[in-house]
């Protein structure tokens, strides 16, 4: 592997992911690889709520496969996960921008709703609580419907750049691997960034865009 032209991205891409087609057209050796698996939680009582929020396509997938939708207006964090939910029929009633920090998102479709709205988010075991945290009120349900386990994955080689997509990919990476000295990184969301300097790294590249053409640019600028 061409390290000085390798790049690692800790989830798997869309066939018409931009990522890939540029890495395609420069010949940049791509290694797609997610160093988590997550597990849907069955059985569990959904309540009827006006919004539910959906915060990944993986969580869209997971509840789906197992759940009805029980709210009257879905609310969606990102295109990406917008798309998943238009694949299935679903009108999306807010979506995210892709050029803002989650936490602004949040704080977008709270001054959207009616305060006496009621919300669901299905949320992973490890999550965050970025957005579902922001408003302290019994108008919002936090339902815990997939758990998120990570995987200890070596890799033969170390990635030039390594693009992480989430503090749990962080932790499932470094299960096994150690960056280089000479590893770029690049973490989308002040989230991921922050794991990452808690476990002593430096020189992180931010992006808190997860539009592909923003990533792109950015990554070109490390190639």
């Amino acid at each position: 592997m061409n390290k000085g032209k390798s790049i690692l991205v800790t989830r798997s891409l869309k066939a018409d992911s931009l990522i890939r087609k540029w890495t395609g057209e420069k010949k940049i050796d791509l290694i797609e690889k997610s160093f988590i698996e997550t597990v849907a939680i069955t059985g569990l009582t959904i309540p009827e709520t006006d919004w539910i929020f959906f915060s990944s396509p993986q969580s869209v997938n997971l509840y789906f496969a197992h759940y009805k939708l029980a709210a009257n207006k879905v609310a969606a964090l990102s295109n990406g996960t917008a798309a998943e939910l238009s694949i299935r029929g679903i009108e999306v009633d807010f979506i995210g921008s892709d050029s803002k920090p989650t936490k602004e998102i949040g704080h977008d479709f709270f001054n959207q709703i009616k305060s006496v709205e009621t919300v669901l988010f299905p949320l992973s075991d490890i999550s965050k609580k970025n957005i579902s945290s922001q408003v302290k009120t019994e108008n919002v349900t936090e339902l815990i419907t997939y758990k998120t386990a990570l995987v200890s994955d070596k890799l033969s080689d170390i990635p030039g750049i390594i693009l992480f997509t989430s503090p749990s990919n962080v932790d499932g990476f470094l299960l096994s691997n150690r960056p280089e000295l000479k590893t770029q990184i690049l973490a989308i969301g002040e989230t991921t960034a922050a794991r990452l300097r808690e476990l002593g790294m430096k020189d992180i590249l931010v992006s808190e865009s997860t539009n592909e053409k923003e990533l792109v640019k950015t990554l070109r600028g490390l190639i």
